[in-house]
């Protein structure tokens, strides 16, 4: 019945329009009793909306309330004593019977005011200002589908609320514009674009390749259209289907092979094909792809391309028995990005904590998923980088720390250097004095006592050791200016324990935030108490693992309620 209804309303709604726009003269006799019967029916098949909020961002151009109010009173002062008698409907009472009421903002256009915009009193700005509202009633949208003005037409027509009987009437629009606007709508219907994909006009079929509403076999006809770009818009589609991207892969222009390497759809047969492409965009779209298989990869494994190699081991979708391929790599960066990875074999961490590089060991005693024993192992690793590594790692085991700590150099979080040792507490002047002499010792226990002055502790700031520098970073007492000089240390370890410090403030944290190195990043992003900008920034990293760990930070401060800055501020005054 609903049906129905809404069919005789769709023709009536074109009466309607048919009498405004084609007729001349307003005042002209219509069918009373269809105009009231359609009035009612409008009111039923579309709710009135609620009012909007006004905003600056849609540049609307609506007429004021005082304007409408004027509208209704002319046409008031142009209705015939014989209308008014007998009750009788015009199209100007039709239009009046809806401003109702007046508003106290002289700026705010009525809700029930929208059938002005099918009038001729309202321009086509105001039309195509109308058009472009989000809470456009459909009914507008039916009438003004049938508007004198082309530019009215095109807007309709890019409206998704427009209904498919005027995007099917616009579709045979003799203006292009209106034709490319009903292609790229994604409110068309699979019919309406099966009839465009036949379009004399280029931008017409490319606008129907690259909608999502289009229909697989039309999809597969345009794939053999005689333009690039329709054929482009095709393979990048995401739903072409797999046989449509097979013909595509076999395209001689380069540009529509690197699409179909990139869509999502495209199968592990094809993409094998592609591997085997000389262009290296093509084969580092298929070493990222999800539906790339673990054969693919393992001929990838050779590939001369440094970044070919490096997405396969990056592929979240490749199975682990793939890494094998990578622990003898000629490139540093591969065997390190293997060494970041959480799903390794045991026997790819002992061959791995043997590498020749100290960056590959380094990021693999960061590793939390590494086994204890490979942790023990590097602790005692020749590079003081490497046993620093294991002293930040919080899987390292206890063994490893004590055997750490016995060198006098690594500096391990559980153990304060300075408090924990027997020292003699000096003055302030004679702080300063071992600050500036040559005993190296002396000045690494001074750096780490909480109770060394600030001023003392700047100094040491600028210590040529590293080992001293990061104690300054590590201290509770550093003041802000100097963790600031530290963010930006030369030497990573000591920008790590900057991060580390809970008395580091935001803006240090911010330039944290884009350390080159990313394992600072990933420190920083543990934070709970880091503040929502730099959560958001990191976690849209360009690394992958600092992704991971912002939004896995974030994911736990949702479950806990956790408030960044009630907790930074009773560490502050906690401590």
């Amino acid at each position: 019945m609903v049906q129905v209804v809404s069919a005789d309303f769709d023709r009536k709604v074109m009466q309607l329009a048919q009498s405004i726009f084609e007729f001349g003269d307003k005042r002209q006799s219509a069918d009373q009793s269809e105009m009231a019967w359609l009035f009612e029916q409008s009111k039923k098949l579309q709710p009135q909306p609620a009012e909007p909020e006004q905003s600056e961002n849609h540049n609307t151009i609506l007429p004021s309330s005082t304007r409408l109010e004027r509208y209704a009173q002319k046409q008031e002062s142009e209705r015939t004593p014989s209308s008014l008698d007998s009750g009788a409907w015009s199209i100007d009472q039709l239009v009046q019977s809806l401003f109702t009421g007046k508003s106290e903002d002289t700026d705010q256009v009525n809700n029930n005011s929208w059938l002005y915009y099918i009038t001729d009193d309202a321009s086509e700005a105001e039309k195509v200002a109308c058009v472009n509202q989000p809470n456009c009633p459909w009914v507008v949208l039916s009438v003004l589908s049938k508007d004198r003005s082309v530019v009215v037409k095109r807007a309709v027509a890019r409206n998704r609320k427009t209904p498919q009987e005027q995007l099917a009437f616009l579709s045979d629009s003799t203006d292009v514009e209106v034709r490319r606007n009903v292609a790229s709508n994604p409110a068309s219907s699979s019919v309406i674009l099966k009839k465009l994909s036949m379009d004399a006009d280029l931008l017409v079929r490319q606008h129907v390749g690259a909608n999502f509403s289009t229909a697989p076999d039309a999809l597969n006809a345009l794939a053999c259209d005689q333009e690039l770009p329709v054929r482009k818009a095709v393979a990048s589609n995401i739903k072409t289907l797999g046989g449509t991207l097979v013909h595509l892969a076999g395209e001689r222009e380069l540009s529509v092979r690197q699409l179909v390497a990139q869509n999502p759809n495209t199968t592990p047969e094809t993409l094998h094909m592609l591997s085997k492409e000389p262009d290296l965009y093509v084969r580092r779209a298929v070493a990222k792809h999800e539906n790339t298989s673990p054969r693919t990869m393992r001929y990838l494994a050779s590939d001369p391309d440094l970044m070919v190699r490096y997405l396969v081991v990056m592929n979240a979708m490749r199975p682990r028995e793939v890494l094998e391929n990578f622990v003898f790599d000629p490139s540093v960066e591969v065997r390190v990005v293997l060494a970041r990875s959480g799903d390794l074999s045991h026997n790819l961490m002992w061959r791995l904590a043997r590498d020749q590089s100290a960056d590959v060991r380094v990021w693999l005693a960061r590793n939390e998923s590494v086994l204890p024993q490979v942790l023990f192992s590097l602790s005692r690793d020749r590079d003081e980088r490497v046993r620093q590594a294991v002293a930040g790692n919080p899987a390292s085991p206890p063994e490893a720390i004590r055997e750490l700590s016995k060198d006098k150099i690594t500096l391990i979080n559980t153990i304060r250097p300075g408090n924990e040792l027997n020292v003699a507490r000096l003055s302030a002047s004679a702080a300063r004095s071992v600050a500036r002499s040559g005993d190296h010792f002396a000045r690494l226990v001074l750096a780490g006592q909480s109770s060394t002055p600030r001023d003392v502790l700047a100094t040491l700031a600028r210590d040529a050791s590293a080992s001293i520098r990061m104690r300054v970073a590590a201290n509770e007492n550093t003041s802000s200016t100097t963790l600031m000089e530290l963010a930006r240390d030369p030497d990573v370890r000591v920008r790590e324990w900057v991060a580390r410090n809970s008395f580091a403030p935001f803006i240090v944290l911010g330039v944290l935030a884009s350390d080159d190195d990313p394992y600072v990043r990933i420190l920083v992003s543990r934070l709970p108490y880091a503040p929502r900008a730099i959560r958001e920034k990191l976690q849209n990293d360009h690394d992958y693992w600092v992704r991971k760990e912002a939004r896995m930070a974030s994911e736990r401060m949702l479950e806990t309620s956790i408030d960044p800055v009630h907790l930074y501020e009773s560490v502050m005054g906690g401590a």
